[in-house]
Order: structure tokens, then sequence, then C-alpha cells
């Protein structure tokens, strides 16, 4: 991703580059002013001396300026596009896999882990390119100045670093993946409690919930602790190579004063560029914990980005009419080794209205979620007009099918507005009549949310029968070939069921076939087919 901005990261190099150089002036001129300057009492050479350091620092604060800038706006970017993959993904993925990943880790991956991963972008790979260019830069000079303690320097110095970063490289980064995914854990615990807050406060389980919460806190202050502890030690480990090395090198440079081949300037110099020359050891590990951190977070936002649903996307794309619809020896099974449909074959005439019935978990969701491809059959195959269901782009044959799912699934707008999601391109009057043919009147039953007052969360401000009625019309503002319903009418009294039914026989035509699942033997009797189930065989059809 950091490679479609190349050029930002091009113009980011040679601001660095710029920066390694305006740096080097200070311990450069250090010399002159120490060796010649002072001795001479050189007044002009002073002068020329502050006017070229100001004009140094002058332009490494402008092209330190535009460095921030342009990698700011570069990090920006690119988390931009990678959020954009990760809800890309996410709606790529059916609900049958979703049912799988626990939603606020999901979540916790988009938001937190995503966000580790700017100060990397905007900061420390920067950094590391900075001090990567001074290093190079400042050991050359360093040689120039002396290379026999440069050599001991880098000789010292460099092992030194390079056995604190292997002996703690490894414990970081398993620390911090493990307290990625216990903030990702965090995520979930509050986020299902939030959803789950009528049980909590019903059945008085603050205390359960709290206690839950803070057994996941305790785990986060934990490894926590333990990441500040070792990034600590490299740290203080770092600091204390460094000051070492230092001292090492001023005793040498004594001696070699003392001998008459080093000058004092050349030492004080020399110093400085010491310091430079250790500086991004000790920035490598300053930054050291973040990164591992950020490290543990691109795995986890990597792991979802490469994750499939086992859903077989073909390559011919469906065209309409749906035609009749065979399922030959269908098996399905959610854990290897159990399955929820057995050998199911049935044939669905095109035009039809088909009732599921069976006892609850005897596969009748299954049977719909095949149909609308949230999942494929482990045996067996699903045709439509003679050809296997898995041969067609799974978006193709969605666009001629509507879901009324078991669980009415609302969003946080206003209830024409969520009717519109079933087509967004439906007008007013098409709003209006899918409304009526799932005998809802929302002038008469919901005055309170008129115009485009939000419903709620999941439709929290409608009572359970409105919602599933809503779903009912956004599937029927769809005017898709194949209308598919779970259950949609268990929240609804005898009346209001059979006004339901009424406005679907009048939405039927020649070309759409209707599927739903029912408990109620009055809803099943006016279908043209009966499947029922039991323990996931279909034992009669009518």
């Amino acid at each position: 991703m950091l490679r479609l901005h190349a050029w930002q990261g091009f113009e980011v190099l040679g601001c660095l580059l710029l920066m390694a150089l305006c740096d080097l002036a200070l311990p450069f001129a250090t010399q002159r002013l120490i060796d010649d300057v002072i001795p001479n009492h050189d007044v002009r050479g002073l002068v020329s001396w502050i006017a070229a350091l100001a004009v140094a620092v002058l332009v490494g604060a402008l092209v330190s300026y535009r460095r921030i800038v342009i990698a700011s706006t570069m990090a920006a970017r690119v988390l931009a596009e990678l959020r954009q993959r990760c809800v890309e993904k996410y709606c790529s993925l059916s609900p049958r896999f979703l049912d799988h990943v626990p939603s606020g880790d999901l979540l916790s991956r988009i938001t937190n882990d995503v966000d580790h991963l700017h100060g990397v972008i905007e900061r420390i790979l920067p950094a590391l390119i900075f001090e990567t260019a001074t290093l190079i830069a400042l050991a050359v000079y360093a040689l120039y100045l002396n290379a026999l303690m440069t050599l001991v320097v880098l000789g010292i110095g460099a092992p030194l670093f390079g056995a604190m970063y292997l002996t703690t490289s490894r414990r970081l980064r398993q620390n911090s993946r493990s307290l990625q995914d216990s903030m990702g854990r965090l995520s979930e615990t509050v986020n299902e409690q939030l959803t789950n807050q009528t049980i909590i406060v019903s059945f008085d389980l603050r205390a359960w919930a709290q206690h839950v919460v803070l057994g996941v806190l305790r785990r986060i202050l934990s490894t926590s602790i333990q990441v500040a502890r070792i990034d600590a030690s490299l740290t203080a480990g770092t600091h204390l190579v460094f000051q070492g090395t230092r001292i090492v090198v001023l005793a040498i440079g004594i001696v070699l004063i003392f001998r008459g081949d080093m000058t004092v300037g050349a030492l004080v110099a020399f110093l400085a560029v010491v310091s430079g020359l250790i500086a991004p050891f000790v920035t490598i590990a300053d930054y050291y914990g973040e990164l591992s951190i950020a490290a543990g977070a691109l795995e986890r936002v990597q792991s979802f980005l490469q994750t499939s649903d086992h859903v077989h996307d073909g390559s011919a794309t469906f065209e309409r009419p749906i035609g009749e619809i065979e399922l030959r020896d269908v098996s399905v099974a959610y854990v290897v080794g159990t399955d929820v449909l057995k050998r199911v074959s049935a044939v669905i005439p095109a035009g039809s209205v088909v009732a599921l019935v069976g006892p609850s978990g005897s596969g009748k969701t299954t049977f719909l979620h095949l149909l609308m491809r949230f999942l494929d059959p482990n045996t067996g195959s699903v045709s439509v007009a003679g050809r296997d269901l898995r041969s067609f782009s799974v978006d193709s044959w969605r666009n001629h099918v509507a879901l009324v799912p078991q669980t009415p699934l609302l969003f946080n707008v206003s209830a024409a507005e969520n009717v519109r999601l079933g087509r967004l391109d439906a007008s007013a009057e098409e709003i209006n009549a899918a409304l009526r043919a799932a005998a809802l009147d929302t002038a008469i039953e919901l005055p309170h949310l008129a115009g485009d007052e939000a419903i709620g969360e999941g439709g929290a401000l409608l009572s359970a029968g409105q919602r599933q009625r809503l779903t009912i019309a956004r599937a029927l503002v769809r005017n898709a070939e194949l209308l598919l319903l779970d259950e949609a009418t268990s929240s609804l009294d005898p009346e209001r069921e059979l006004a339901v039914l009424e406005g679907l026989a009048a939405c039927r035509r020649a070309d759409r076939t209707i599927i739903f699942s029912t408990h109620r033997v009055g809803a099943a009797a006016r279908a043209d087919v009966v499947l029922s189930f039991a323990a996931g065989r279909v034992v009669r059809i009518r």
C-alpha cells in the first residue's frame, strides 16, 4: 500500500537526507570553531560560522515541516485505504461466516489495530530512515576524523545493541500480540454487554458483567506491564551501552591528544559524531515497544484480510428468470461430522409458494441460507434451471433474491429509508406499496417517527411486530424473483399475520418464487408445496 504512494515516499526520503546533512553542520562547524576561529581570534570567521549554522538550522526546520506534512498525509491516506479494504472484506463475507467471528474483535481490528499503524507510518518509519541516513553520513565523517576510534565504536556498540534486540524481540512481539488480542476481547465483551443490557438489568447481572470486564482488564493490565518492563529494559540497556561507548571514546581520544595524534577540536567533533552514530540504536530502542505492538496489530489485520468464508464464487452471470430450483442429496455441516442438513432432495417449481415446516433446529434456516448463497453444500448440489448454483457469481445471484431474516435487522435511519435499502432507486410510491403489502401503515402506527426521524439502533423504537413488517417491506420493494422469509411473521398476532399473507399473495406473480418457514399450520396451508423437516431431513413433501 505504501508503494501506491511512492512519489510522496521519495519526497520524504529527500527531506530526511537534507535533514541529515543539516545536522552534520554542527559537528563539522564545531571542529573549525575550536581549531581555527578561536585560536586565531577570527571575527570574520566567527560571523561566517554563525551565519552558516543559522542557514543550516533554518533549512533543517523548513525541511522538517515539509517532511512531517507529507508523512502525515501519506499515513492518513494509507490507513484510510486499509480501513476501506477491511470494510470491503467484511462486506464480502457471508453472515453465516461472520456468526463465528466476534463483532467486537472485528471492530477492534478495523479501529484500534489500524490506529496503531498510524504512528509507524507517520513517525517511526521516517525516523528510522532518517537515523539510518544519518548513521551512514556520520560513519563516513567519523572515519575521516579518526578511523581507529570509529571502528572501536562500531565494533563495541553494534554487537551489544544487536544482542539486546535479539534477546527481547521475541518476548516483546509475543506479549504485544497478546495485548492486542486482549484489547479485541475487551471490545467484544463490552459490545456484547451493551447489546444484552436488557437481560443484564432484568436478571440483576450487573455484578457478573462487571466481573467479566474486570477479568479482561486485569489481563490487559498484566500484559501491558510485561510489555513496559521489556521495553524499559531494552531502553535502559541501550542508554547504558551508549554512555559506556562515549566514555571509552573519550578515554581513547585523550590518549591520542597526549600523543599528538588528535586535536581537541577533532575530539569534540568526534564525540558529537559518536552521539549521532549511536543515536539510531537509541531511537530504535525508544520506538521498539510501539513498533512491536504495531507489528502485532498488523498481523491481526492481515489475518482478517486473508480470511475466506469458503463460498464458491462462480464466473457466470445469472440472468432471469430463476426457473425451477432442485436440490439433490444436499448435506451441510457447520462442524465436521455433524450434518445440519442430511441428503435433502427437493424440487421447487418456478412461481410457486413453498412452506418449510418443522421443529426448531430441524434445518429450515440452513435451507434458506443455501438458497441465499450464505454457504455451499458439503455434498450434493443446488441447481437452478439445470445449472449448479455455484457456477454463478454470488453477487449476480443475490441481485435476484430477497431475504427476510428470522431476527429483524434494521438500521438507525427512518422507516422509509430502511425500506429503500431493499432497492436504493425505489420511488416513494413503491416504498408505500411495499409498506401496505407488509400491513404496516406508518402514519397510523408510527406517528412519533414521522418524516426522516430515525427508528433507533436496530429499530429499538419499534415493536417486534413492526420491526418484522418493516423487514418484509424492505424485501418486497426489492422486486426479486426469489423471496425467502425465515419465520417472518412469528411476532405478529393472527390478524396481522393474515394481512401480511394476503399482501404477499397480492404480490405473487408467475416469475416469482416465495419460500417461507413457519411454525403455524394456517400459514403453511396457503402454500402450493410444503416441505416438512425433521432432524435435518425432509421427511414429507406435500
